[in-house]
């Protein structure tokens, strides 16, 4: 069977989540995967050492335009040199897709929160999934919830639709103290702290009750600070650097921005607890980030977040400021809940990885493929 990609994500140097996936499933494909061959379109030369082996090809597509690469130049290359399917695994996709096609949506946001998104975007959302939904060979998403949500409101199409959880970076393992005290030092991170990872700061993250809730820590008073992590830019990053100031916590509080994967880790490991009460996320990736780090999660009591954490989190209503606060003080200071949950998270991670996810997507593009 020959496999056609899309991968023009993989160009993007500060992966986000869609990016990180399709990263680590092509390569954990080609790991597990010496018997169908790949093509994997892109709009640039990428590097990486899987497309130096046999049967994964690296297929640059030239485009004068800086856009409709995917809508125009793609469907004209799946026209002209056929494989036997496409695989979109970031929910772009052409609208002309001549051959059968397995496509991923990790998310249902825009359904979500309607009021935080332009009503431009919220119709082009919902077209583009119905889209890939009447036109897709199959459906993939990363969660059970992802697909409850989808099948609300389109419930003739719940056949298509596969659930296959996320894995995660191998680098994500509890690091030695003397590597968390050297990026404690690199960071000036001169206190015991929370973290609280969001990649992009959006309202969904939750980052203001985060911040409001380790306010009613009185951290200032009892040495503890919180280190927010994400790319510092848009409204709600200037939203949450003013509450800052607003709740005089600007002593207590440090922003990170980039993160290099081996930093993160161990400023995870070090962590009192991953502070992650997301309003609404496709899997939460983050979560299982931590838990294989060794330390204890504090996350949602419903949707993916609650999917992904099991009964090995501490569950929250995350729109309720005193509870995470009540959570976050319970984990800083009663020892054995700590050691619980570190030691719950720990066994949790080791039922997800990038291999247990490309094996099943195989699995989905080969059924496909025999149809």
């Amino acid at each position: 069977m020959k496999i056609g990609i899309w991968a023009k994500s993989l160009g993007i140097p500060q992966k986000t989540g869609l990016e990180i996936y399709t990263e680590n499933l092509i390569q954990s494909l080609a790991k597990i995967d010496k018997k169908n061959s790949y093509v994997i379109y892109s709009d640039r030369v990428l590097r990486y050492d899987f497309l130096q082996q046999g049967n994964f090809h690296l297929k640059v597509l030239s485009w004068p335009l800086s856009k409709l690469w995917t809508q125009i130049r793609l469907p004209l290359e799946l026209i002209n040199h056929k494989p036997d399917l496409a695989f979109f695994p970031s929910f772009t996709m052409p609208f002309f897709i001549p051959i059968k096609s397995v496509i991923t949506i990790h998310d249902t946001f825009v359904f979500d929160f309607p009021e935080h998104y332009p009503f431009v975007e919220k119709f082009s959302f919902a077209f583009w999934i119905k889209v890939a939904l009447k036109k897709g060979s199959a459906i993939i998403v990363p969660s059970g919830y992802v697909k409850n949500e989808i099948i609300k409101k389109w419930p003739k199409y719940q056949n298509k639709i596969f659930v296959i959880h996320l894995g995660y970076n191998p680098e994500y393992y509890p690091r030695s103290q003397r590597e968390i005290e050297k990026v404690r030092k690199k960071y000036k991170i001169n206190q015991q702290y929370f973290i609280h990872v969001v990649g992009g700061y959006v309202a969904r993250k939750n980052s203001e009750r985060v911040l409001r809730a380790f306010a009613k820590l009185g951290p200032d008073k009892k040495g503890a600070r919180i280190v927010f992590v994400g790319r510092n830019f848009g409204p709600e990053y200037q939203k949450i650097r003013q509450l800052t100031e607003q709740l005089d916590l600007q002593d207590c509080v440090n922003f990170l921005e980039y993160v290099p994967t081996v930093d993160l880790a161990a400023l995870l490991s070090g962590a009192i607890a991953s502070i992650y009460p997301s309003l609404s996320e496709g899997f939460g990736l983050p979560i299982l980030e931590a838990m294989a780090c060794g330390v204890p999660v504090i996350t949602s009591n419903f949707g993916a977040t609650a999917e992904v954490a099991g009964k090995t989190a501490i569950l929250v209503n995350p729109n309720n400021v005193e509870e995470i606060a009540k959570a976050m003080q319970t984990i800083w200071t009663n020892g054995t809940i700590r050691k619980k949950y570190q030691t719950l998270g720990l066994e949790r991670a080791k039922h997800f990885s990038w291999k247990k996810c490309a094996k099943e997507t195989l699995m989905v593009l080969e059924e496909v493929s025999r149809r």
